[in-house]
């Protein structure tokens, strides 16, 4: 059985074999060919890698359930070309969040709209740039936020991708667009 643990922090290059742990692997031909693929990664990934192949690896709750995991090897820099985009909307959406959370919906919806091209969920922002114009009173851009919300959420399902968390976001937008067609 393979450790779900181990299989999130693996980098996405297959690592190569670890040394010497093949060739003195007592199994018959049969079992050995089975066994291969789970046996070695599980024992010596721990001690070879870190100190050699493992990467520097942070993990970070993006959403509830939702993790974000950032691998960079030690000693790389920023140099990268993808590294300097994915900290900022990071960024970015942790200040839209901090914003909504203070009540700064105006700040907020900024913030979101700003991330919103890069974001990996596009869905859950545009949900929450219509809670925050719902939060403002302006029921007519939070219905137009919803309604692109609910459009994400169902290609969201379509490409097979969190169709249940897919599934609670567009119940919660159509509650929301009801909140919208309420008179105060």
């Amino acid at each position: 059985m393979v450790d779900p643990s181990r299989v999130a922090l693996a980098p996405a290059e297959t690592p190569p074999p670890p040394r010497g742990a093949i060739p003195t692997l007592p199994a018959p031909d049969s079992n050995t060919d089975s066994e291969r693929p789970s046996s070695p990664p599980s024992a010596p990934s721990k001690a070879d890698t870190n100190s050699e192949v493992m990467p520097d690896v942070k993990v970070e709750e993006t959403q509830r359930g939702v993790y974000e995991i950032r691998v960079q090897r030690v000693g790389e820099g920023q140099n990268t070309q993808r590294t300097p985009n994915r900290p900022s909307n990071h960024d970015t959406l942790t200040q839209a969040q901090n914003h909504q959370r203070a009540g700064k919906y105006r700040e907020a919806i900024q913030a979101y709209l700003q991330a919103l091209p890069n974001a990996p969920n596009p869905a859950e922002v545009y949900q929450q740039i219509a809670t925050c114009y719902l939060r403002l009173g302006e029921k007519a851009n939070a219905r137009l936020y919803f309604q692109q919300a609910i459009a994400e959420y169902e290609r969201q399902i379509q490409a097979g991708r969190d169709a249940d968390a897919a599934r609670q976001g567009i119940a919660a937008c159509q509650n929301g667009l009801l909140l919208c067609n309420e008179e105060n």
